[in-house]
């Protein structure tokens, strides 16, 4: 019989498989650990396609096409037919470790036709500026952009910054130049120039760059080195496989940017979507988000670029860049090396010069597969003699708990509007620009946002938007995070932010607000170095939106920009200028952009120390009277007058004056709490305080003739 026989090779076989399984298994549970996921990467530099320098002064220009000059004119009756182009960029980044497919490129075609209007270049007197607000004036609309094209664009993606005698404003497709020396009226810089961006290449012969204007404009003040860094990409390849996509880039020769500059442009062979720059010592650095768009588009991972400045600042038609495609270290699909993206490079304000490698950073939301949510900080080191650089992991910094997924799936149509069910793009899957860089000394800060759903809604719903923000300090022992807090005071939506600090430290905040009950609006906050750590003060309306965005594109910017004041000018970097977009009226697409310039008196002082406040009298302990009186007064090493708050009973603090009177009191314990706000609004972190008990009282009777009986006599207040 066989019977036996065949059942003990069978029990044989599957001790055999036993043992090899948990052979394997003990294998993988012993042998070596693997390489880290975080890859050094590693570029060489590569020249620029072509160079030329333009071979007449934007003053000229301006002189020669007068309707690109801003002229009072009423705004447009838009037709509802209107021709609008939604810009080519802002794909959706696979963030998660398990990679995902971007969406959709939603491109019309264009039609072409003169006419329109050219917005007003004065700030709106039924509108005047808020308290606080120094200057506010409205910038470039879409009128702007029909005026030259005949069409409309959207979106703007608003940006700008801040040099030592004028503000350049750029959007898609426009720019405009501020004198900030003169005004036509009262509180308005004069307009410049206003009018195609492209007009700084028409001259060069950098035929991919003079006739594309295909937008995601940069605009930043080189504080270092006195020059104007104006970007834009180029894709008139758009679709063919290896392109190549340009990235165009224009660089003042002097520090008056309505004089000559230099032209560059520069090839990729994907597209360079999403670029943002970076002031450093020794380059000017640009992240990109990448895509194939031949391939519906498909993600192709994040790029990271450093352009040679010194060339560049000498007008140099050799100055070359050095790129690497961290893609390209992707092996599994699963590693972080194919999933980076949403980078920012560091920009450096001030007058102290960076030093060392340049800083990317980006988040990491811990639903996406990482374990916490985090920070990554990377470096760019440069070599520009051997023309190599590397592109290294640095740390991951551990924040606060936070959920990005503010739109369901990511979606980009849920912030609420009034009157319309259309919704607008939170944009919360990356950083906002800037990663804002400074050297105080003894440390080093960078300040940085993100939008984040505040209510941690389920993935499948929509959220309440808040702006998630973030201090890191090196102060010389590695980069760490200093402090953090979320910008959500109400239930209202709060979104698309940008954050940057002065020359003492405080910080100031700017962004869109909306929710179904009002038109998105334009508000910032502070966070003066003398508040509690992670706080924010009340807010300021800069403007109050006048109609919601009807079309169903949901696209509302793709970042805007807070931007200082350079140091070293009368000024030791303390002004603030914001700029973003908002609407005067429900249209498709009919965007307006607003200009809100403040500052904060401790910056220009140099106080950022707390007052001290005291108690002067006070009640008894324990007092019988159901009444209290207190008068105080506060104390500073520069400032002689204050205002000040009281609280009573852990009320919130509101506005009070010397003496505080109160009435009523119950019988118990109470607390009285005062603390003293200085001329450079430094409020006391420690305020004075004093706990006293009103104890109960009995009134007084006697009895008098010829009535037998009590009659109150006296009742004690």
């Amino acid at each position: 019989m066989n019977k036996p026989s065949s059942n003990w090779q069978k029990l044989f076989a599957v001790l055999v498989v036993l043992v090899l399984i948990a052979t394997a298994f003990q294998s993988v549970n012993t042998e070596a650990k693997p390489a880290p996921l975080y890859k050094p990467m590693t570029g060489t530099a590569q020249k620029p396609v072509a160079f030329g320098v333009t071979s007449q002064t934007l003053s000229a220009i301006a002189q020669q096409v007068g309707k690109a000059q801003i002229a009072d004119e009423p705004a447009p009756v838009v037709p509802e037919n209107a021709p609008y182009v939604e810009m080519r960029g802002n794909l959706q980044i696979p963030h998660k470790i398990t990679r995902g497919t971007p969406g959709p490129l939603d491109l019309p075609g264009r039609t072409f036709s003169r006419g329109g209007f050219i917005e007003p270049n004065k700030r709106l007197f039924d509108d005047p500026p808020a308290p606080g607000v120094d200057w506010q004036w409205a910038g470039l609309s879409q009128g702007v952009n029909r005026v030259w094209y005949g069409y409309g664009v959207y979106p703007p993606d608003t940006q700008g910054d801040l040099g030592p005698a004028n503000y350049i404003q750029v959007v898609n497709i426009q720019m405009a130049i501020y004198d900030l020396t003169t005004g036509s009226q009262v509180g308005t810089p004069r307009t410049l120039y206003a009018g195609p961006i492209d007009v700084l290449w028409k001259s060069s012969g950098l035929t991919a760059c003079a006739e594309s204007e295909d937008g995601d404009p940069i605009v930043l003040y080189d504080e270092l080195s006195d020059r104007w860094l104006i970007s834009q990409f180029a894709l008139p390849n758009y679709g063919v496989p290896g392109g190549p996509y340009y990235e165009c880039i224009a660089v003042s020769a002097t520090g008056n940017p309505m004089g000559a500059w230099y032209a560059y442009q520069y090839a990729f062979p994907v597209m360079n979507d999403y670029p943002h720059f970076g002031v450093w010592h020794d380059g000017y650095y640009m992240s990109i988000n990448q895509f194939k768009p031949e391939s519906s588009p498909a993600w192709a991972g994040q790029g990271v670029v450093a352009f040679d400045k010194a060339a560049m600042l000498a007008g140099n038609p050799a100055a070359g860049m050095i790129y690497i495609d961290t893609y390209a270290s992707c092996v599994t699909g699963a590693e972080p090396a194919c999933v980076l993206g949403g980078m920012l490079p560091a920009d450096a304000d001030g007058a102290t010069p960076s030093s060392g490698p340049e800083i990317f950073s980006q988040f990491d939301d811990d639903a996406w597969g990482y374990s916490p949510d985090q920070l990554q900080l990377w470096t760019f080191t440069t070599d520009w003699v051997g023309g190599t650089a590397t592109f290294a992991h640095l740390t991951d910094l551990t924040t606060d708990a936070f959920d990005s997924e503010v739109c369901g799936g990511y979606a980009r149509n849920c912030i609420p509007q009034a009157g319309t069910a259309v919704g607008l793009d939170a944009i919360a899957d990356r950083l906002m620009y800037r990663l804002q860089w400074r050297d105080f000394g003894s440390y080093q800060a960078m300040v940085v946002n993100h939008t984040i759903d505040v209510a941690n809604a389920p993935s499948s719903t929509k959220g309440h938007a808040g702006v998630r923000w973030y201090e890191l300090r090196d102060s010389g022992s590695g980069w760490g995070i200093y402090q953090q807090g979320t910008i959500a005071p109400d239930a209202k939506n709060r979104w698309m932010g940008s954050a940057a600090m002065d020359g003492v430290g405080n910080i100031a905040f700017g962004y869109s607000v909306s929710d179904a009950t009002m038109y998105p609006g334009i508000r910032y906050t502070v966070h003066l170095a003398s508040d509690p750590l992670g706080t924010t003060r009340t807010e300021t309306t800069l403007v109050n939106g006048g109609g919601a965005q009807l079309g169903t594109a949901y696209r509302w910017g793709d970042y805007s920009m807070m931007s200082v004041y350079p140091a070293g000018y009368g000024d030791s970097g303390c002004d603030f200028v914001y700029t973003t977009e908002y609407h005067r009226g429900s249209t498709a697409a009919e965007w307006y952009t607003w200009l809100g310039w403040f500052h904060n008196a401790s910056c220009y002082n140099g106080d950022v120390t707390s007052p001290d406040t005291f108690i002067d009298t006070k009640p008894a302990d324990p007092s019988n009277s159901h009444s209290a009186s207190f008068t105080f007064h506060g104390t500073d090493n520069l400032s002689v007058s204050f205002t000040y708050e009281c609280s009573l009973d852990g009320s919130a603090f509101a506005t009070c004056t010397s003496p505080a009177n109160y009435s009523n009191l119950q019988v118990g314990a109470h607390t009285f709490q005062v603390r003293a706000i200085d001329a450079s609004k430094n409020v006391d972190q420690t305020p004075a305080s004093y706990t006293w008990n009103v104890s109960f009282q009995y009134a007084t009777f006697t009895s008098q003739a010829p009535y037998d009986g009590f009659v109150l006599e006296k009742a004690k207040d």
